[in-house]
């Protein structure tokens, strides 16, 4: 073979593996972006899920905290509270806003000898899946 051709030849070579270079290349950096991509997907439910439980936490906290209330105005007034309103008038609930974690007012739900104190949840409807009871007492 003549110098030409081997040159001609090894240039050839160079290419193709070059060529081949580029592409696992390429494919490693498609690579590293999916899982750049999932990583981004797992971060994002890690907070979602870090939120829910810091708001479920705010819930159960205020719950107890409306249950203290709820025991002190029986003491003074012999008789368990009709509503929020009545417990915030009689200066019962302290620092408590009355709302849950995402602005709505926690709601009083009374059975024949028990109370339960409910948020309506992250999507504030009432009577859905999400709902969360801060409280129930038994009376």
């Amino acid at each position: 073979m003549g110098k030409a051709i081997k040159f001609i030849l090894g240039i050839a070579l160079l290419l193709v593996v070059g060529r081949i270079i580029w592409v696992n290349t390429m494919k490693g950096l498609d690579k590293i972006e999916s899982a750049s991509e999932e990583g981004s997907i797992a971060a994002e439910k890690y907070l979602t899920q870090t939120e829910d439980i810091k708001e479920k936490m705010t819930v159960n906290s205020d719950g107890r905290a409306i249950q203290q209330a709820i025991k002190m105005f029986q003491i003074d007034k012999g008789r368990i509270p009709q509503s929020l309103d009545e417990l915030r008038q009689a200066g019962t609930l302290g620092g408590i806003s009355g709302n849950d974690p995402w602005g709505q007012p926690y709601r009083f739900q009374r059975a024949q000898n028990s109370l339960k104190i409910i948020s309506s949840g992250r999507d504030r409807s009432i009577d859905t899946e999400d709902d969360i009871i801060a409280v129930e007492i038994t009376f």
